[in-house]
């Protein structure tokens, strides 16, 4: 049986050899995903009554248990109005689609989405 040491080392060598997008549906998804795009919607959307709640950095850096003060309802409402429907889950990374077409992104690709329907790159 191998030792946490040599678990963790054949761990690591698996996820050096994965892309950005591959891991980024490896971990990040829920609270830390939510919170994120509740910084970024916030700065998108700045100044319209649909602009998400942005987390102070007290309840960024200590609330983990939750979206650090976000709404969920609110971001998902933003990215539904532009153009995506969105859904956290616990496990792994949240859902990102497109409406028109139903093309799943990672959350990468649907902030480039955003900005390019805000006008923005």
């Amino acid at each position: 049986m191998a030792t946490r040491e040599e678990n963790l080392k054949i761990i690591n060598e698996k996820l050096e050899k994965l892309s950005d997008e591959q891991l980024e549906q490896v971990a990040g998804g829920t609270a830390d995903q939510v919170r994120r795009d509740a910084f970024f919607l916030s700065a998108l959307l700045k100044g319209s009554k649909d602009a998400p709640k942005s987390p102070t950095i007290k309840t960024f850096l200590g609330v983990f248990a939750d979206c650090g003060g976000v709404s969920e309802k609110d971001v998902t409402k933003a990215w539904d109005i532009l153009g995506i429907d969105y859904s956290a889950h616990w496990v792994g990374s949240n859902d990102y689609v497109v409406k028109e077409t139903g093309k799943k992104l990672t959350q990468a690709q649907a902030w480039t989405f955003a900005s390019k329907a805000m006008g923005r790159e």
